[in-house]
């Protein structure tokens, strides 16, 4: 498959969480990612390389339908040596929620912002507005006396296709913490959360430091735009 891209079409019988998986085969050096849609053409989702792997796993709630795959190596090498396999099926899905979020775009501005608590886990999706980018906003209320907000976002590390970040704001939708600004930032100096603790993780995770009886509000978007049932998360926020 050198410098083109392979096509693989498959129905999904009934609506399921469905797995796509695209690895190299036994002995190959092949690097494959691949574009999944479905047959209206109406999302687009694309999964590159797995964390520290060079297999491509999607996993999310998919409707049932007709599918195709189109799977390409990313260095534009072929031969013997490249081979892959396909792999789809039914899957469980690889994350536990408390709650949902309620319809697409309801919580899009801050007026609709979801309230939280601690220890809620809410499942979303980036389902977009059209041409315009979504934002999911989200609302935790702070009681008296000093409080540390942590934020953890499930998403590409469970096989999502979402590339998140989060950001927090007050109610004057200014940028949280107090001072910080906007990107490009120092790590000490920064008003949004991206990536996880280690140089392999895309979702975000880290921790707000207030002083207490504050309204924060928490935003997640999407890093390219894109939207569709396979740019799922879950988001889970704990106060200490």
């Amino acid at each position: 498959m050198a410098g083109d891209q392979d096509y693989w079409s498959f129905t999904l019988p009934h609506d399921s969480w469905l797995k796509v998986r695209v690895a190299h085969s036994n002995g190959s050096i092949a690097d494959v990612s691949f574009v999944l849609t479905p047959s209206d053409q109406s999302w687009v989702a694309t999964r590159p390389n797995d964390p520290e792997s060079l297999d491509s796993t999607l996993v999310f709630p998919a409707l049932a339908g007709d599918y195709k795959l189109g799977v390409n190596e990313q260095t534009l090498k072929g031969g013997d040596r490249y081979g892959y396999d396909v792999l789809v099926s039914e899957a469980k899905p690889p994350v536990e929620f408390t709650k949902t979020e309620p319809q697409p775009d309801a919580d899009s501005t801050q007026d609709g912002a979801i309230p939280l608590a601690p220890g809620d886990r809410i499942y979303g999706t980036m389902d977009g507005n059209g041409a315009i980018a979504d934002f999911d906003w989200y609302l935790v209320t702070i009681p008296a006396g000093r409080h540390t907000l942590g934020i953890k976002v499930e998403a590409f590390d469970d096989y999502s296709s979402a590339d998140l970040t989060v950001r927090l704001y007050d109610a004057g939708q200014n940028p949280l913490p107090k001072g910080c600004r906007e990107d490009p930032c120092s790590a000490t100096n920064c008003c949004s959360i991206t990536g996880g603790n280690t140089g392999g993780e895309y979702d975000p995770d880290g921790e707000y430091d207030s002083l207490g009886s504050e309204d924060v509000y928490v935003v997640v978007s999407e890093a390219f735009g894109r939207e569709g049932p396979a740019d799922w998360y879950v988001l889970d926020v704990e106060l200490e």
